[in-house]
């Protein structure tokens, strides 16, 4: 049966470990057509009692925080981890960079979002910074658009 790897914190969790009814039913839907292997930030004893608490049951497998070194980002080291006991043919996740890692190492990828959990962890780059970032994109372009123009018709 295919692998699917299914972030617990960000898909079927929230931080403050509240469940994320829409993540349930996924989880609930890939595990009846793949080997679920689940993927926690926590301890393996934390997550089990969770998955029991919320009625989580039938997964294949469940990967805690003890698998990553020292540096590496956790999840990248849980698909690398599932990639090494076999092909992973699904990697779902709340965070885009970990699903663009996933995609850039040929996993297929479903990125999960729902308006009911906002990751705290990652940090946020002030409004002011983006607006500042967006107004010096758009000056290098019309300086790159201008400037080749010139270049072109001289």
């Amino acid at each position: 049966m295919a692998t699917a790897l299914i972030s617990l914190d960000g898909v079927l969790r929230t931080e403050t470990g509240d469940p994320i009814h829409a993540g349930i039913k996924l989880f609930r839907v890939m595990n009846e057509h793949y080997r679920v292997v689940l993927a926690t930030d926590g301890t393996i004893e934390e997550a089990e009692h969770w998955c029991r608490a919320n009625l989580i049951l039938g997964y294949a497998d469940l990967y805690d925080n003890r698998i990553a070194f020292e540096g590496q980002d956790l999840r990248m080291r849980h698909l690398a981890y599932a990639r090494s006991q076999g092909e992973v043919e699904l990697f779902i996740d709340c965070d885009v960079d970990r699903s663009a890692a996933a995609m850039n190492a040929g996993v297929p990828t479903m990125l999960f979002l729902s308006p009911t959990f906002v990751r705290r962890k990652r940090p946020v780059r002030p409004w002011e910074e983006l607006k500042e970032e967006v107004k010096a994109q758009r000056e290098l372009n019309i300086q790159m658009m201008t400037d080749s123009a010139l270049r072109r018709w001289e």
